[in-house]
């Protein structure tokens, strides 16, 4: 979790690098990644760079939620690298995990820096294509204080790392009292590990101001990340459910599987029609086309799985090798 900017997935990055990490055990489930490479997005970057990311939101968001339930099913390692703002949402997709799948076991990690920094990485996110519009910016930063606190409830580890300097550092950390999670939580600072035993298993978890008392030991901060993590590696891989678990909203994919169809046909139809562009001047994506008829149909609700399927397949036969 964090701020729009604040370096998440460098720190994703340098977490796997230096053997905190172990990236290749885990399915990584990145929404800015998943936008990049809808078929549509090429074509909106190329008209309007800032908007791409905006226009391509549901549909990522969409496509992030069923991996998720796909991943989850499968019993993988998971991987969600998201600022998680919107923490009511996370917070109740949480609960309903738990529910579903008791012997889960989450981990948070909350990225923080400067906002003057945030600000800074947030504008030069435009050199990879990934413009940052300001008002969003904001927005995440306001919103991550309470958003995090929504979500500390319900896991099992949490730890806050500092992103403001060459290398990353754990800051604070936290750990249910009990196992598979809990209310009462254990609090502990990385500094404090050999001096005052009075910030100890009595703290209240909570989010520690990062810039102000006494230098960190960020090693031993690093060593609790990499311990929590450890849980994950060996043993012998678990069976899969036997359904995918019902983790997401009533307003959002009640059925995982029609919509999983759906994805599918959605990449078929790309395939289908990889290369092809419009005649316009800015050559967009030709599949633009029937991502469009079948998103009309379902705002005017014509959403039956069926229908959509020929929209998005209607001229792949006629117009396609």
């Amino acid at each position: 979790a964090g701020a729009m900017g604040v370096g998440k997935t460098f720190v994703i990055k340098w977490m796997a690098e230096n053997g905190v990490l172990p990236l290749e055990d885990f399915a990584l489930i990145d929404p800015d990644r998943i936008a990049q490479r809808l078929p549509e997005y090429s074509g909106y970057a190329a008209r309007a760079s800032a908007s791409a990311s905006l226009m391509t939101r549901l549909e990522a968001g969409l496509i992030t939620e069923l991996g998720l339930v796909w991943a989850l099913q499968q019993r993988r390692n998971i991987l969600v690298d998201s600022s998680l703002r919107h923490g009511s949402w996370y917070a109740a997709l949480l609960k309903r995990l738990r529910a579903e799948v008791p012997d889960v076991r989450v981990g948070l990690l909350y990225v923080h820096t400067s906002e003057e920094t945030i600000h800074r990485r947030a504008q030069d996110r435009g050199r990879d294509g990934r413009v940052a519009i300001l008002s969003e910016v904001q927005d995440s930063l306001q919103k991550m204080p309470r958003a995090v606190g929504r979500l500390l409830p319900h896991v099992d580890f949490f730890a806050q790392v500092a992103n403001d300097r060459d290398q990353p550092r754990v800051t604070s950390t936290c750990h249910h009292a009990s196992e598979g999670g809990g209310e009462a939580m254990a609090a502990t600072k990385p500094s404090d590990a050999s001096g005052d035993d009075d910030a100890s298993d009595g703290d209240t978890c909570g989010i520690a101001d990062p810039f102000h008392g006494s230098p960190q030991d960020s090693d031993m901060g690093w060593s609790c990340v990499r311990e929590f993590l450890s849980h994950a590696l060996g043993g012998e891989p678990a069976e899969p459910l036997p359904r995918p678990p019902r983790i997401l909203p009533t307003s959002s994919t009640r059925e995982p599987l029609p919509l999983l169809q759906l994805l599918r046909t959605v990449v078929f139809s790309a395939s289908k029609h990889r290369g092809q562009t419009r005649k316009d001047p800015s050559r967009t994506p030709y599949v633009n086309h029937p991502l469009a008829v079948a998103r009309i149909l379902a705002e005017v609700g014509i959403r039956d799985v069926a229908t959509l399927q020929v929209a998005l397949l209607h001229d792949t036969l006629e117009d396609t090798d």
